[in-house]
Order: structure tokens, then C-alpha cells, then sequence
């Protein structure tokens, strides 16, 4: 897998790898390991939606009711909590998984890593929170990067602010700045 801006440079790396490791061009890439790529003409779509749907369905919340953020404002996670403790494989394939879908999900990457803090002793009040962003992964599933080139710029920029959440954890505000775009996949 290779990209570039430059046509001429990216065939003559293409012929390189074909004569030097006997390779094929596949074309252009559609999915990767967990990723769906979308490349109308100058713009790149990236979404996990495949994996999403697969990851609810792997921790049985398909079915579950969808929420607008993925933290509860007044949610307080530490160490010192006197909550009951829980399985810490389970909370551990969540906070993989979850890890793994913050490649395309900037939204939530912050409050998976916070989560993530948690992993040597969770607690449930730590599962609950880990949860409630599978919930809030459920109401935006189709979210997902969307970068668009211009020959002006240097780099692919993204296009757009969705919005800018304020959380308070441990009485610090945390301001995350989310730049998504909504896909609506078609049949």
C-alpha cells in the first residue's frame, strides 16, 4: 500500500516494486484490516463501520439504546473507587477493541485512552464508562474521517468541525474537538 500526490513519481514506484519484488497493483484501496476507504475524485473517506457493527455485536450491544456523548458529564473515574471490581479480560478486550476503532474515531480517542487508565484493577463504575462509549459508538456508526485535497495545500485537510464537547473529569475541563464527518452508506 503506497500513496502520493505526484502521478508520475507513484507509477514509477509502482513499476519499481512490480520488477524488483515480481508485485501486482491491486488498484485503488477500498479496505484495509478494520477500514472502508472511500476515494471519490480529491477526497478520502475513512470509517471503521464494518468493525463498529462487529465490535457491538462481539459485546452483545447491538441491541443497546444509543447515547449523544460518549461520557456522562458528571462521570468521576480514579483509582480510588469503591465500586465492585470486574473481570479484567473483559474490560481488557474492550479497551483493545475500542483502541483499534480511535484510528478513524478522533472523538473518542481521549476518553478511550482515559478508560484504558484503568485496566490493572476495574472496577465497574470503569466498564460502565467503557460501555457508555460502545453506546455512543452505536448512535454514530457511521462517523469516520473525510479529508479533501487541494493542490494549493500541502496536505489533505479535513473538512469539517462537528463539534466541540466539554467534559469535566476530576474537576478538569477537557475540551475535545471533534473533526468528523457523517457517511450515509446507500443500500
Amino acid at each position: 500500500m503506497f500513496c502520493g500526490s505526484d502521478t508520475s513519481l507513484a507509477s514509477e514506484f509502482a513499476n519499481l516494486m512490480k520488477t524488483r519484488f515480481e508485485m501486482s497493483l491491486l488498484g485503488t484501496l477500498r479496505y484495509f484490516p478494520g477500514l472502508q476507504i472511500v476515494q471519490p475524485s480529491s477526497r478520502i473517506f475513512i470509517s471503521q463501520r464494518k468493525y463498529a457493527l462487529e465490535l457491538l455485536k462481539k459485546f452483545k450491544m447491538d441491541d443497546c439504546k444509543a447515547v449523544s456523548t460518549p461520557l456522562c458529564p458528571t462521570t468521576n473515574l480514579s483509582l480510588e473507587c469503591t465500586t465492585e471490581a470486574v473481570p479484567s479480560t473483559l474490560y481488557r478486550l474492550i479497551i483493545g477493541s475500542l483502541l483499534y476503532l480511535t484510528t478513524s474515531r478522533l472523538d473518542i480517542m481521549y476518553l478511550v485512552g482515559l478508560v484504558a487508565r484503568f485496566q490493572s484493577n476495574p472496577k465497574s463504575s470503569h466498564l460502565q464508562a467503557a460501555k457508555r462509549i460502545l453506546r455512543y459508538v452505536k448512535g454514530t456508526i457511521s462517523y469516520g474521517l473525510f479529508y479533501i485535497y487541494s493542490p494549493s495545500m500541502s496536505i489533505a485537510a479535513s473538512q469539517m468541525l462537528i463539534g466541540v464537547d466539554l467534559y469535566l473529569i476530576k474537576k478538569v475541563p477537557l475540551v475535545v474537538a471533534t473533526l468528523l464527518v457523517q457517511m450515509w452508506f446507500l443500500g
